[in-house]
């Protein structure tokens, strides 16, 4: 337990963080027995895979919405059937999740929640980390109002 500006903060709960995508840890912006802030800078990942998937999501996009716009005219046509026609509709709708989650920012990552960092396990700067593979260790920090 910690007093600290009439707070009390208590480390209970070990916790380990992972990248939501895998890739090279260009930068790493904490160290081992640092007290990370919600919202605080963890590292950078290096762009140019991440931005690969991108674009592998974006045509995957793509060429669905060919698909589909192909399959409803072939079908308009009555040379498709219903299910070949749903099943071109939720092709498209899944490429369109892919890319909405491989567009989004995932270059830089930030705690969301306060912990105290135990242990990077080992997570060296150019290492390459596997989506969902932890990489640092900490404890998480509840802090108690006094007030």
């Amino acid at each position: 337990m910690q007093l600290e500006n009439g707070k009390i903060a208590t480390y209970r709960t070990k916790i380990k963080l992972s990248f939501k995508v895998g890739g090279i840890i260009e930068t790493l912006l904490v160290e081992e027995g640092e007290r990370v802030k919600a919202g605080q800078f963890l590292a950078h990942l290096e762009k140019s895979e991440i931005e690969a998937m991108a674009k592998q999501a974006r045509s995957a996009y793509e060429k669905a919405s060919r698909d589909y716009k192909r399959i409803v005219s072939l079908y308009q046509d009555s040379v498709a059937t219903l299910e070949h026609m749903q099943d071109s509709e939720t092709a498209l709708n899944v490429a369109r999740s892919s890319l909405e989650i491989a567009e989004k920012e995932f270059k830089i990552f930030k705690a969301e929640l306060d912990f105290l960092l135990l242990q990077e396990l080992p997570a060296l700067e150019r290492d390459m980390r596997v989506a969902g593979a932890p990489w640092l260790e900490g404890q998480e920090i509840p802090e108690i109002d006094l007030e």
